[in-house]
Parts: structure tokens; sequence; C-alpha cells
């Protein structure tokens, strides 16, 4: 979860707007999660699992949302105090 909101955070400070915002942070956090769960299949005991990445990328979707969520209380509320 913290992934996804620190990709979403880093990409809005990037500059990217609109539908792009969501979509750069979640496949990053998607390439994270099928990066991790292929380094566990040389990994001795360990075993790799698509619901292991569909886990991992359903919680950095949840920091994404999160973020999104707050960004927008934010700026309703500094709208309405500035008037």
């Amino acid at each position: 979860m913290l992934l996804g909101a620190a990709a979403c955070y880093d990409a809005r400070r990037l500059g990217t707007k609109g539908f792009f915002s969501a979509v750069l942070p979640m496949y990053v956090c998607l390439f994270t999660a099928v990066a991790d769960e292929s380094i566990q299949l040389f990994s001795a005991g360990r075993s790799s699992l698509l619901t292991d990445v569909w886990i991992d990328h359903s919680g950095s979707l949840t920091g994404i949302a999160i973020v999104f969520i707050v960004l927008k209380i934010y700026r309703r509320y500094t709208k309405t105090s500035q008037v």
C-alpha cells in the first residue's frame, strides 16, 4: 500500500495529470509485484504464486486510491477556505 501511495505521489510531483497520474503508478506497482514474485522463483524454499501478485497489486491500488481521496478532500478544503 505504501508503494502505491509513494508511486502516486511521485507521479503527481513529476507533473503527470489526469488519467496518467493513476495509470503510471499502477503499472509501476504491477511491475514491482511481478518482479518480486519472479525473484522468489530463484530462492530456495520459496514459491511464486499468481495470487501473491494480485494481493500485492491490490494493496498498491488501495494506496493509490487513498492518495486520490486525500488529495480530493484537501483540494475541496483549501478551495472553500480561500473564499
